[in-house]
């Protein structure tokens, strides 16, 4: 089971980021439920992570292979991330270009 954090630090932030740590969290879950927690109305959550793309080139796959014997993380999903962000406080999602088993977006909080 995945317990969260209670802290000081709910709605307080303008923009909050989190860049190639999200998929190695022990529950991502959690960890995505308390990046949003912490976002203010009308403030932004910016993540990039590991993701696998339908269609990657000989380098995305060697990269893939690469980030899996590492064992530093896992391959999340893109969809299921997006469909939490927009159950966390009604989050607007925008998904940035990217390459190689990468994805980045950015989400705006409901006001």
């Amino acid at each position: 089971m995945c317990r969260g954090v209670s802290n000081n630090f709910s709605a307080q932030f303008d923009i909050v980021t989190c860049a190639w740590a999200l998929e190695t969290a022990t529950c991502v879950d959690t960890a995505l439920g308390e990046l949003c927690r912490m976002v203010r109305p009308g403030g932004l959550l910016c993540l990039a992570f590991c993701a696998r793309t339908a269609s990657l080139g000989l380098t995305g796959r060697a990269m893939t292979i690469a980030l899996s014997l590492r064992g530093s993380g896992r391959f999340l999903k893109l969809s299921r991330i997006v469909s939490r962000l927009e159950g966390h406080g009604g989050f607007d999602v925008r998904i940035l270009p990217c390459n190689g088993p990468a994805a980045a977006l950015m989400a705006r909080r409901g006001v």
